[in-house]
């Protein structure tokens, strides 16, 4: 699930004398919204998918779009 709706490193290979880091991440229209978990199923113990929205409720909370941090760096 991290690697749906976050990012989650992969692996990394080197080329041109650099090092390259492999990161999935699923496309942004498809982790936009909370009601995105209803699409996810996961297996329970008897070995059945069920939907994740059954063991879990979400609710959008708004955040600020910019953090100042120390020194008034924007991160």
């Amino acid at each position: 699930m991290q690697a749906f709706f976050g990012s989650q490193i992969a692996g990394q290979f080197s080329q041109f004398s650099r090092v390259w880091w492999v990161i999935m991440q699923a496309d942004a229209q498809y982790r936009a919204k909370p009601s995105d978990f209803d699409r996810i199923f996961v297996r329970s113990k008897s070995g059945a998918n069920i939907p994740l929205s059954a063991l879990i409720t979400t609710r959008y909370v708004a955040s600020p779009k910019l953090v100042t941090r120390f020194n008034a760096f924007r991160r």
